[in-house]
């Protein structure tokens, strides 16, 4: 009795440890897999051509299938395939190989392109890899990217880079800047002039404040007249001076005309809010005592130019001479507006006894 039950419980044991240990339930690993793969965009125009550059591994000896491509997509090229096919299904190319080996691909294809408010977007599959970069051409520098499950892309010489997520889907949506219209250059000038007299030379220097308002510089032009030289042009944006002589028809008293000289520096970068420039000038004197013409320094293209010059008469007195805005000419057509003086209130008179002297300018 004894030994019957015993036979009974174990034919009840055995079937529950049977139960017990299932079959595993992981998917077996695929038959093909792909390698050194690499994706080429050119998104240039409205069309989104890319190339696909791989090599799948078919593991089994018996090949395999492998779904190389699918979505909106239309197929234009295919490299060289002899060892293995290609099998165009609904939305969807495949690759099939009939035995084990190492086989390289190459796909050229078009993915539709939708817009939508300003964006351009693709949708489209990949077979998935370990590591799947992208490179995208043909787009600006500023260009915007939607690229859900991506990384982001990076500018790269003249192209972007990023990586596909690990399913290969490619859900790309960009769009490029407009180009903003560079406006009309308006900016505004202010100079402090400092004049210093020592036995047989008058230096002069110039201290300009800009103001950009509008649009931006990248060199900047001065008018200048005199007998004097322009000897050093300081600033932390000024990359290069050069003074330039040209003939222009004066417009003061004189009607001959007189010689002009431009002072154009250019800028390391373009200027677009508010920075300074110092022009050091010097002119040859005589002996005491003498008249002598300081040199007139004005700004070209300048909507607004004011400042202060001032020439010393004796070592206690200095005369400053003051411009208004209403003293201003009225800029003629096609010409900008700048300050103008006539050339008699420019000229310093140095007595006998004046051996060394300087201005104090002042700032209005």
């Amino acid at each position: 009795m004894k030994t019957n039950i015993l036979v009974f419980a174990l034919g009840i044991i055995i079937p529950a440890q049977a139960t017990e240990n299932p079959a595993s339930s992981n998917p077996p690993p695929p038959a093909v897999t792909l390698r050194e793969f690499k994706l080429v965009g050119d998104l240039s125009g409205d069309r989104a051509g890319f190339t696909l550059n791989a090599t799948a591994i078919a593991e089994n000896s018996k090949g395999g299938m492998l779904e190389l491509l699918s979505g909106m997509v239309a197929l234009n090229e295919v490299g060289s395939h002899p060892k293995w096919q290609i099998r165009a299904e609904q939305n969807r190319f495949v690759a099939v190989f009939d035995r084990r080996g190492t086989y390289p691909i190459q796909l050229k294809f078009t993915a539709a392109v939708r817009q939508s408010e300003g964006w351009n977007s693709v949708d489209f599959r990949v077979a998935p890899s370990a590591l799947q970069p992208i490179t995208l051409r043909g787009l600006g520098s500023d260009t915007q990217f939607r690229f859900p499950g991506a990384a982001r892309p990076e500018r790269k010489t003249n192209d972007f880079a990023s990586f596909l997520p690990s399913d290969g889907a490619v859900k790309l949506s960009w769009k490029e800047a407009r180009a903003e219209a560079e406006g009309k250059l308006f900016f505004a000038a202010e100079m402090l002039s400092q004049i210093s007299v020592s036995p047989g030379l008058m230096r002069q220097t110039a201290l300009l404040d800009f103001k950009v308002m509008q649009g931006e510089m990248n060199r900047v032009t001065l008018l200048l007249r005199g007998a004097g030289e322009v000897t050093r042009v300081q600033g932390d944006q000024v990359l290069a001076w050069n003074v330039e002589k040209h003939t222009l028809q004066s417009v003061s008293s004189s009607p001959s005309g007189s010689d002009e000289r431009t002072l154009v520096i250019q800028f390391n970068q373009p200027q677009k809010d508010q920075f300074a420039l110092q022009v050091q000038m010097q002119t040859p004197l005589g002996a005491f005592p003498q008249t002598a013409d300081a040199m007139q320094l004005r700004t070209e293209g300048a909507t607004r130019f004011a400042g202060t010059r001032c020439g010393s008469k004796s070592r206690r007195r200095a005369a400053c001479r003051r411009f208004r805005p209403s003293s201003f000419p009225k800029p003629r057509p096609r010409k900008p507006l700048f300050a103008r003086a006539a050339a008699s209130d420019l000229r310093i008179g140095f007595p006998a006894r004046t051996s060394g002297c300087a201005s104090r300018p002042t700032r209005f």
